[in-house]
């Protein structure tokens, strides 16, 4: 399992890079412990798939839970994609596909609108980053 405190400090870094502010200020949109207004699924989502054996698997599932549960104010497809990336390229795994890739985009989309399922989703970004 993959440390979930890690994982969310990894996220931070790459909403950084994609919105104006400070880990600390991002931070506040992901807190899930001792918030009575989190919605149902948020942290045992996050925590199921942290837990994921498979480090593909687990990279795309990490993505779809910021795109699935939108935790920062805007860009969380971008967020969501970047996260993914990071996890691959830090499990060495290539994904050499932009955010801006027509097929990728289409997924994200098709994930945020509740078109496909994480599971499916997942499917999809395994079997991409196996033919890359």
């Amino acid at each position: 399992m993959a440390n979930p405190l890690a994982l969310i400090g990894v996220l931070l870094e790459v909403a950084e890079d994609e919105l104006d502010g400070t880990a600390e200020e991002l931070a506040k949109g992901i807190e899930v412990v001792g918030d009575d207004e989190v919605p149902p699924g948020y942290a045992a989502d996050f925590e199921a798939a942290a837990s994921c054996p498979d480090p593909e698997e687990r990279a795309a599932m990490l993505g779809a839970w910021v795109i699935c549960h939108q935790p920062f104010p805007r860009r969380n497809l971008e967020i969501g994609h970047g996260f993914m990336r990071r996890l691959l390229a830090e499990a060495e795994i290539p994904w050499p596909w932009p955010y801006d890739d027509p097929e990728v985009e289409a997924m994200l989309r098709r994930l945020e609108a509740g078109e496909i399922d994480v599971a499916k989703f997942a499917d999809w970004a395994r079997l991409r980053a196996a033919t890359a």
